[in-house]
């Protein structure tokens, strides 16, 4: 056999071992809550077009309507907490209680994977861990999604503000994440530059004696705001350079995946109808605030690229999300429910195995007078 795929065979075993060595243990006796509530979201806004159940049970056969499975309500899981002599690993800033406990509550996606060979080194390795007295535990790799990095991370800090006032101690964070273009932009704001950041190196474990773990509110508009605000309010002029537009259209590369095969069709209709073409990956940060900013209709295919609009004018915006019919998460439904967004999602055809997917061109040239009309 290729020593290739050995490798991969072994590392494969490898993390075979590490999931039945390590357990995850929620509420630990050793993990105090401070705070900790069930938080239920109920959807106020109407998420479908003015023909969209027609068009879905007429096109598709779908008699019953559900958004991911019914999107009128959900719940979270909120807490603050604090749990006692724990080791922190340096990939994802997993909280780890003795050989192999592993701390539930500090863990964000299931399928994180910890491994136990390098856990182990560390611990034998006594004087080569790193300690701290008290630390908050910020992110380690979740904030690498743009999404999530507004909607989970960063909002942590208005919680801190507000639950751990008195505390005056380092929040730990990856050295990946701290160095990543997304951190570094936020990290020229007062709010997040004036923290004390602890930053855990690539092969750095930390031992911590008090580890203060929070999971913040989804969607929530008031911190989502105070972002908001305190970015803005931070931010240099708009380059000159950059053209604004009143009606912009969020575009995916074929590359990319998730991406409109029959655009060609589609494009002069967007430019007849005033629509600016972009693919937001190509913008910096701030100019990707700018142009949601300015924005008064904003069309486009589900992607992070819609976690700008905590930046628009939620009062004088209106939103177009376009899903392919068998892919509808409701990340923006929900984030448009939250700040009071006017919202209506756009089904297409289905996804196929290439990543592309049609619209109805004619279709959504009769939405579009809609809502010029409207």
């Amino acid at each position: 056999m290729h020593s290739s795929n050995l490798g991969k065979l072994f590392n494969k075993y490898l993390k075979a071992v590490s999931r039945r060595f390590f357990r995850e243990v929620e509420n630990h006796p050793d993990v105090t809550f401070l705070w900790n509530e069930e938080c239920i979201y109920n959807g106020s806004i109407d998420s479908l077009q003015p023909d969209e159940v027609n068009y879905l049970q007429s096109k598709y056969n779908i008699d019953n309507f559900k958004f991911n499975n019914g999107y009128y309500t959900f719940t979270q899981q909120l807490f603050t907490a604090s749990v006692a002599n724990v080791y922190v690993e340096p990939e994802h800033c997993i909280a780890i209680k003795g050989i192999s406990a592993v701390i539930k509550e500090s863990v964000f996606y299931d399928w994180y994977r910890i491994s136990k060979w390098k856990y182990l080194k560390a611990r034998l390795s006594f004087f080569k861990i790193k300690r701290l007295q008290v630390a908050i535990l910020f992110d380690g790799t979740v904030g690498f999604n743009y999404f999530h990095f507004h909607n989970d991370v960063l909002t942590k800090l208005v919680v801190i503000k507000k639950q751990l006032t008195n505390l005056n101690v380092p929040l730990v964070i990856s050295s990946k994440l701290f160095h990543s273009a997304l951190f570094r932009f936020y990290y020229q704001f007062d709010f997040v530059q004036r923290n004390k950041w602890y930053v855990l190196g690539d092969q750095d474990y930390l031992h911590v004696q008090k580890l203060y773990l929070i999971k913040a509110k989804q969607f929530d508009s008031t911190a989502l705001k105070e972002i908001a605000v305190k970015t803005l309010e931070g931010l240099k002029e708009t380059p000159v350079s950059l053209k604004l537009s009143e009606r912009i259209f969020i575009n995916r590369k074929a590359k990319s995946g998730r991406y409109i095969s029959n655009f060609a069709s589609l494009e002069p209709v967007l430019i007849n109808n005033g629509f600016k073409i972009v693919y937001l990956e190509d913008f910096e940060i701030s100019e990707q605030i700018a142009l949601i900013k300015h924005s008064r209709l904003i069309a486009g295919i589900h992607g992070a690229g819609f976690t700008n609009l905590i930046f628009a004018d939620a009062n004088n915006v209106q939103v177009i999300e376009i899903f392919p019919n068998n892919f509808l998460p409701t990340h923006y439904y929900w984030l448009c429910n939250s700040l009071s967004i006017r919202y209506k999602a756009f089904y297409a055809g289905n996804l196929t195995s290439e990543q592309g997917f049609e619209i109805d061109i004619e279709r959504f040239k009769e939405i579009i007078g809609w809502y010029t009309q409207n």
